[in-house]
């Protein structure tokens, strides 16, 4: 941060001069990302990543063509590694390498008798579904099934579809400062993770004709995706809070698309012979919406004025939010994703 001689202020997080007049003087330095490494930044504890998966299921057959079946699914994390961090008296980012909640990072907050244990990382999947197959006969091939899931927890996983499937595994923006894995009141934040769709039904649908045509049908139908709302806090990192929960905000609308392929094959010479094919993604063009602009605040977000308050029990970033005057985002869970639009591919395969 730099302070020119009228007093205005210009930041350049390069540390590249910005001011408008030619003499400046510095301020100060933040920084935003405190190299994780070295024997202070490793839990010498640290454990391996678990995670755990059992599965069961039953497949009957009714007759030659036709089978039922069902299958359970149960997935469950034990144990993630992630960046973990704290604010120094600077509000420079600090992290630790390690288990979240165990080891150096156990606790979320101490002072006096209050001691609060960091929510560890939780990813838990459960899944129900119902098949019906009618195998290829007659001309005709037919899958339909029925699923339903749960997907609980307060981490997002190595995609982090908490953040739009940002690409850094075990260093995203989970764990980067303990409040962030509480919701107002001081209650760990577990709930719907961004991926859980409790209902989906599926069936894919083929036809043989005659002269070597074939058609298929794919129609897929699903709950739509939790909405969560989120806050920054302390503004200089702005971390985010999902201060009302997961789910916070209901889900997006059912999501259902169409797809459509055909083929068509005929002999050249021989052996020879050419394939045209065509794939066409959501023929009715269908454009539901995926997400929502989830972030409440326009610019800053709050400054939490009693952490132990908060872990306490009384529910502080509500009240925060109104006495500094945290401006609301004017996109604030408006629609700002969408289903991709109708595209076919067309495919020519020559065989010999």
């Amino acid at each position: 941060f730099f302070q020119a001689e009228d007093g205005i202020r210009d930041r350049d997080v390069t540390g590249v001069q910005t001011c408008a007049l030619p003499i400046c003087r510095l301020l100060r330095t933040t920084d935003f990302r405190h190299p994780s490494f070295g024997s202070d930044a490793i839990d010498p504890d640290l454990k391996p990543m678990r995670q755990q998966e059992a599965t069961v299921g039953i497949d009957h057959q009714l007759n030659e063509a036709t089978a039922i079946s069902v299958r359970y699914v149960h997935k469950q994390l034990d144990r993630a590694i992630e960046d973990t961090g704290a604010l120094d008296a600077d509000s420079n980012e600090i992290y630790v390498i390690a288990n979240p909640g165990e080891g150096l990072t156990a606790l979320a907050f101490k002072s006096g008798s209050l001691s609060v244990p960091l929510p560890k990382a939780k990813r838990d999947y459960d899944g129900v579904e119902f098949a019906v197959e009618k195998r290829m006969s007659k001309n005709w091939y037919l899958r339909t099934s029925y699923l339903w899931s749960r997907l609980y927890g307060n981490y997002s996983g190595l995609s982090q579809s908490d953040e739009n499937g940002r690409t850094s595994p075990n260093v995203g923006r989970a764990f980067d400062y303990p409040l962030e894995m509480f919701q107002d009141g001081g209650k760990p934040a577990y709930g719907p993770l961004a991926t859980d769709r409790p209902h989906q039904a599926k069936a894919q649908f083929i036809y043989q004709f005659g002269q070597g045509t074939s058609a298929g049908l794919n129609q897929y139908v699903a709950s739509g995706l939790p909405v969560t709302r989120e806050l920054g806090i302390y503004p200089s990192s702005n971390l985010p809070v999902q201060y009302l929960g997961r789910g916070s905000d209901g889900r997006t609308p059912t999501y259902s698309q169409t797809d459509l392929f055909v083929q068509h094959t005929m002999k050249v010479a021989g052996t020879r012979s050419l394939q045209f094919s065509v794939n066409v993604f959501n023929v009715f063009n269908q454009d539901t919406v995926t997400s929502k602009y989830s972030t409440y605040q326009k610019v800053n977000g709050v400054v939490p004025n009693d952490e132990a308050d908060f872990y306490n029990g009384k529910e502080t970033l509500a009240a925060d939010i109104i006495s500094q005057g945290v401006i609301k985002s004017p996109l604030f869970l408006m629609d700002n994703g969408f289903q991709a639009p109708m595209a076919a591919r067309v495919g020519l395969k020559f065989s010999f």
